[in-house]
C-alpha cells in the first residue's frame, strides 16, 4: 500500500513517499523477479583446437554463425592450450568455422542451443593446408641508371 503524505520540514513543503509492503507483496515481487530471470536463456559452446600431430593451436579463430540466415553472431580465439568458450548464446541453430594460418578451415554444422545448454564440441583437428611450391624471382637490370651528375647505360641490356 502506497501513501503520499505532505509534511512541512525546515519551512518548506516537501512530499514524502511512504511505502509499506505487506508480506504478500514482497513474496509476489520475488516471484516476479524469479520469472523474469528465467527468461534469460543463454547457452555456451566449448571445444579444443589442435592439428594432426596433436599440437594445440593458440590464437585459432572460431566464428559462430546463425544457421538460419548465415549472419555472424560472434567470434573468439583459442587460448594457449587450444581451448575456447563462446558464452551468452541465445536459443537457435548455429554453425561454427574454425581457422588458423596455414591450415584448412573447418565448418561444423547443426549446433543446437537450447535453454541454458552447454555444447561440448570436443577436439577439433585442423589439417595442414596446401603447401606452396618454390617461388623463383627473376629480374632484369635497368638499362639506364640515373645518378646526380650523370647517366649510366648498362651495355649488357642491349
Amino acid at each position: 500500500m502506497t501513501q503520499i503524505t505532505p509534511q512541512k520540514k525546515y519551512g518548506t513543503h516537501c512530499l514524502y513517499l511512504k511505502i509499506s509492503f505487506e508480506k504478500n507483496q514482497v513474496r509476489n515481487f520475488i516471484v516476479i523477479i524469479f520469472i523474469l530471470s528465467s527468461f534469460k536463456t543463454s547457452g555456451q559452446i566449448i571445444g579444443n583446437i589442435s592439428d594432426e600431430e596433436n599440437n594445440k593451436l593458440e590464437y585459432a579463430t572460431i566464428v559462430l554463425y546463425n544457421q538460419k540466415n548465415d549472419s555472424q553472431v560472434t567470434g573468439v580465439v583459442s587460448d594457449k592450450n587450444g581451448n575456447f568458450i563462446i558464452a551468452g548464446i541465445n536459443r537457435g541453430t548455429y554453425y561454427i568455422t574454425t581457422s588458423f594460418l596455414g591450415y584448412r578451415p573447418q565448418k561444423i554444422l547443426d549446433i543446437v542451443i537450447n535453454k541454458n545448454s552447454k555444447v561440448d564440441l570436443g577436439l577439433i583437428v585442423l589439417q595442414i593446408g596446401n603447401n606452396l611450391d618454390d617461388v623463383t624471382v627473376t629480374a632484369q637490370r635497368a638499362t639506364v641508371i640515373n645518378k646526380i651528375d650523370r647517366q649510366i647505360y648498362n651495355a649488357e641490356a642491349f
